[in-house]
């Protein structure tokens, strides 16, 4: 797990461009890195999701906390190091894929992403309505169908940083689910 968070940290010192560049070179980004927030609840779900992103992109890196958080609520250090491991992965990453219907951590996740600047693609859960607070944070809603597709578009963007593209309204990442 250390080693996943120590590699995460170079990349994401990597793809932190000069904020007043908009292009990212193509030596640079080599993986899209992307983090998948969600309840333990939804671990089949996320396995999978986490899966067609491999597949559909070989740039696509998914970081997967479902192998360690699994033990981790009965071992104090284990607890610690999947904390820090989801803290990075929500703040350095590329995107942010909140998967709804989830519970506190996944809306700290959320949280820490959006006050870092990553960009969230939010799934509803069935029946999901979000607050406003959910809402407000998601940079666009998909559905589970769109979301590989979405993300392989990104994973290709030659923008660094969705919140901050001028071109979020006008790009299909950025128009609304019909």
């Amino acid at each position: 797990m250390k080693e996943m968070t120590d590699d995460l940290m170079t990349t994401a010192s990597l793809l932190r461009p000069d904020p007043d560049s908009h292009v990212v070179s193509d030596a640079v980004r080599k993986h899209f890195t992307v983090y998948i927030a969600s309840s333990r609840r939804y671990l089949a779900d996320v396995r999978l999701l986490h899966g067609l992103l491999l597949v559909v992109d070989a740039k696509i890196k998914v970081l997967d906390w479902t192998i360690k958080s699994l033990d981790a609520r009965e071992d104090v250090d284990q607890c610690d190091e999947v904390f820090s491991f989801c803290r990075n992965a929500s703040m350095f990453g590329d995107l942010v894929i909140y998967f709804g219907a989830s519970g506190q951590d996944a809306g700290v996740q959320v949280g820490m992403a959006y006050a870092a600047g990553v960009p969230i693609l939010g799934i509803k859960g069935i029946g999901e309505k979000p607050g406003i607070m959910l809402n407000g944070a998601v940079t666009v809603w998909k559905s589970i169908l769109e979301t590989p597709r979405v993300v392989q578009i990104m994973a290709n963007c030659r923008m660094p940083n969705c919140r901050a593209c001028p071109y979020i309204n006008s790009c299909y990442v950025g128009q609304p689910t019909t």
